[in-house]
């Protein structure tokens, strides 16, 4: 019994002991599992861009081969599920990384469709067995369509690739013999481990790009503000800076940059330079012809096209040579801030008034060259309303000149409304005065009618009469031919008076309008007195000679009479005003000798007539002589001038179909009006 019972216990402290050892070495292959999916954890994590995604696959490659089976490779795959497509990372067949991503679209191979769909349905993991021909078309794809590195001596007769899925895409493993159960459990855990690093990673590099959007969208807000209070052209002289210090925000290499703007109706282009250090390089105003680059990028600009050019160190040379030769910069050492770049690459973003320059010492990659154009929009947007600012500043500037335009209108009108006013009330004087000249003159020819009926009855009584009474009949003859005498000159100047009346009121009522044949010399006579005595009779009367030189071959002129009285009126009066002026010069020489003069002369010129009136006042400034006819145009004083005169004068003239010219020097003025017969 103790023999048996010794064996006994032998045998279950053996069994013990290999459960034991069984547990250990199944706790140690769990140690060693877990240090292998740290490392995978590790090394995820470790990520800064997906393009480490490689190196995470060569990774998995080294653990998986510590735990099992080696693979003959790995891969990583993420999902695009709009576009189904896979983008892989994978191994080569020693398990090293290929350092490029690899993109298989499903519509173009069944096993990629496999792929997706397993992983669109939710699966946990795919096993596809590749033999013959399946495998022959699963190679060609593989190295021909996708592109990656085939050693075809080295595929075997099957080829069994093991996918286990995550929520982003999958992970596996590509063997020549089916895996096994330890690996498929092996590759499953790996891949829980991965999709919580990996969707980590994801959420970081969303963050990043929140963070970086962010700033961006500062710095762009920051030029929107910059450029929006920009108030005139000198203005964009500093935009180089602010271009500067945005480039080093959003983190785009370069080390030159600028701004051109395109005058494309001016033909012009200013172009404004800075370096990479933020200093003023240059301000240029260059033509869009003439210059090649400028006439490319201005075509660029034009197809509203992103340019882009390289230069060597000769080139740039050859341009700052050219620059310096045309006169455009002064100094070529400031232009090169420093020294030539061994190599340039110019790219320049069109906007709307222009092109947004980077230059650099490589080509920009492509997110710096979408960032390079969102910056040259909003640099876009941000000029508009510069531009916007300017326009509404010559608006502003528009609207205060016509407003002082029509205070003074307004000033103007108000004399003119005062002056239509005295018209009317001088027809209606001159119409009350005419009842009172009417009795005047009438009553004045009756008596002298009745003094000559008188004589006549007195001289036949004289004969009759003793002589002492007829000597006292002779002195009331002679007494009242003195009388006759008076009445004449009252009949005489009565229907001087009367004519001045009948002026006044043809010309403050107007006529009908209608043209017809009118004896010009009789209306220029009546009209210069009419203005004469209307000087007389002013608050500052003076003393003129005035000399009419008319041409007796002249006898009736097509016009409407009345609106040319306006003409002779408006050009007497101003040529007495001008006299006036001159006189009351105190900085005039030669005053006491000063004869104010003004001669009217009428001429036949064949088909034509032509009317001089010329006065010896100061004479009109050459300054002025071009904007007399301007209406509203007024060089006198006050209230004293509408402006209108000359203006009316010149429209009757062109109405009546003929000229007005000025001839005019100090001292003497001229005005020519040539009508036709």
């Amino acid at each position: 019994m103790d023999v048996e019972n010794g064996k006994k216990l032998y045998e279950e402290l053996k069994l013990e002991n290999r459960r034991l050892r069984e547990k250990v070495d199944e706790y140690a292959r769990e140690v060693k599992i877990q240090l292998s999916i740290e490392r995978v954890r590790t090394r995820t994590m470790a990520m800064h861009d997906s393009s480490e995604l490689a190196e995470v696959a060569s990774v998995f490659f080294e653990q998986i081969s510590l735990r099992t089976s080696a693979p003959d490779r790995f891969f990583i795959g993420i999902i695009d599920e709009d576009s189904r497509s896979i983008d892989f990372w994978i191994t080569d067949q020693e398990g090293h990384e290929v350092i490029k991503k690899f993109t298989a679209e499903a519509r173009k191979s069944s096993i990629i469709s496999d792929i997706f769909l397993n992983w669109k349905s939710n699966e946990k993991f795919w096993i596809q067995d590749l033999s013959e021909r399946k495998l022959e078309n699963w190679i060609q794809y593989w190295s021909d369509e996708v592109g990656i590195p085939f050693e075809k001596n080295s595929v075997k007769d099957h080829r069994f690739i093991f996918s286990v899925y995550f929520s982003e895409g999958l992970i596996g493993i590509i063997t020549h013999e089916e895996p096994s159960i330890d690996s498929i459990l092996l590759l499953e855990r790996f891949s829980d481990v991965f999709q919580q690093t990996y969707t980590r990673f994801l959420d970081l590099k969303k963050a990043e790009r929140l963070v970086l959007e962010t700033a961006r969208q500062a710095s762009l807000d920051r030029i929107r503000a910059e450029i929006a209070s920009m108030r005139n052209s000198e203005d964009l002289e500093e935009i180089t800076p602010l271009i500067w210090d945005e480039l080093k925000v959003l983190e785009i290499p370069f080390i030159r940059c600028g701004v051109f703007i395109i005058e494309e109706q001016n033909e012009i282009s200013h172009t404004y330079l800075s370096t990479a250090q933020g200093e003023p390089i240059a301000a240029l105003h260059l033509p869009l012809e003439g210059i090649p680059l400028i006439e490319e990028i201005t075509a660029s600009w034009q197809n509203n096209e992103l340019y882009t050019i390289h230069w060597e160190k000769k080139d740039f040379n050859k341009w700052t040579q050219n620059l310096m030769e045309s006169g455009f910069i002064d100094s070529k050492k400031k232009y090169e801030a420093g020294s030539a770049p061994e190599k340039l690459d110019l790219h320049f973003f069109p906007f709307k008034h222009g092109m947004l320059y980077i230059g650099n010492t490589a080509p920009l990659e492509h997110d710096s060259l979408d960032l390079g154009q969102t910056m040259a929009d909003v640099f876009s947007v941000a000029y508009d309303r510069y531009e916007d600012f300017k326009e509404l500043e010559r608006a502003k500037e528009k609207i205060e000149e016509a407003f002082q335009e029509l205070e003074v209108a307004q000033e103007q009108l108000v004399q003119q409304e005062k002056l239509a006013s005295l018209g009317q009330l001088s027809a209606g004087i001159a119409h009350e005065i005419k009842n009172p000249l009417n009795f005047v003159i009438n009553f004045s020819d009756l008596s002298v009618e009745l003094l000559e009926e008188t004589n006549q009855e007195l001289n036949c009584i004289s004969e009759k009469l003793a002589k002492n009474y007829s000597d006292k009949v002779n002195e009331a003859l002679i007494t009242l031919k003195d009388i006759g005498n008076y009445l004449n000159k009252i009949h005489e100047h009565g229907a001087r008076a009367d004519a001045i009346v009948k002026s006044m009121l043809q010309h403050s009522r107007g006529g009908d309008g209608n043209i017809e044949p009118t004896p010009l010399n009789p209306i220029v006579k009546e009209f210069v007195n009419l203005a004469y005595h209307g000087m007389r009779a002013s608050k500052h009367p003076f003393n003129v000679d005035v000399k009419l030189q008319l041409d007796e071959s002249i006898d009736k002129v097509t016009m409407v009479a009345e609106d040319f009285s306006r003409v002779i009126l408006n050009l007497c009066n101003n040529a007495f005003d001008a006299m006036r002026e001159k006189m009351m010069d105190e900085n005039a020489q030669s005053i006491e000798s000063y004869i104010p003069l003004l001669i009217v002369r009428t001429q036949n010129i064949g088909n034509e007539v032509a009317i001089y009136i010329e006065d010896n006042g100061p004479g009109i400034p050459e300054d002025t002589r071009d904007k007399i006819m301007q209406p509203f145009f007024t060089t006198k004083k006050g209230t004293n001038g509408t402006g209108l005169g000359l203006s009316i004068t010149n429209d009757i003239i062109k109405a009546h179909g003929g000229t007005i010219k000025l001839n005019s020097q100090p001292g003497k003025t001229v005005f020519i009006i040539v009508l036709s017969k």
